[in-house]
């Protein structure tokens, strides 16, 4: 017999290393969010830099951090923000402090195992 653990479709929070009071929200991918990361990263290449993987994954299943902007005090990630957008902000984080990009990277693998090297990347 064959036992099915459900995955959880809800979003989780996750303190992040930096600090216990930093926080990202993260979602499971849905089938479009798959889709649309096959179609940026592999539909015309085999692999792609692992910099470019993060980012779009993150992208794909962000739903809010409590990273601010020093000068305006406005989170420096948004849901709903365009690809390019998000990637901009994704960048001045990755310039201040890339552990907190691959930490938070970590955190959407975790919500989201199948796209783990050993759950079919």
């Amino acid at each position: 017999m064959i036992t099915v653990k459900p995955l959880s479709f809800e979003p989780q929070k996750f303190a992040l290393k930096i600090d216990p009071e930093v926080f990202v929200v993260i979602k499971p991918a849905t089938f479009a969010d798959e889709g649309t990361r096959f179609a940026m990263l592999f539909a015309d290449r085999k692999s792609a830099p692992m910099t470019e993987v993060a980012s779009v994954e993150l992208w794909l299943t962000f739903v809010e951090c409590n990273i601010l902007n020093a000068e305006t005090g406005e989170p420096i990630l948004k849901a709903g923000l365009t690809y390019e957008e998000f990637a901009a902000g994704l960048s001045a984080i990755w310039a201040f402090d890339p552990d907190i990009v691959w930490d938070m990277h970590e955190k959407s693998r975790q919500v989201n195992p199948r796209w783990n090297p050993e759950g079919n990347a």
